[in-house]
């Protein structure tokens, strides 16, 4: 009895999340249909991983 209220239980939190994911991909992708929106993600994304990568470097060990 344990184990099939646990089933359900991941059952029913998984799907919960699953549809949220799949829902909030859904708007994102309109979102990106915007070339000048999709160039300024890319920009700023570029220049996290630029910052990410110039604190590895300035990091001592």
């Amino acid at each position: 009895m344990q184990f099939i209220i646990l089933a359900l239980t991941w059952l029913v939190i998984d799907f919960t999340l699953m549809s949220s994911y799949a829902g909030l991909g859904a708007g994102i992708s309109r979102w990106f249909q915007n070339p000048r929106r999709y160039q300024r993600f890319n920009r700023a994304t570029g220049g996290l991983f630029m910052a990410a990568g110039g604190t590895l470097i300035a990091s001592n060990r």
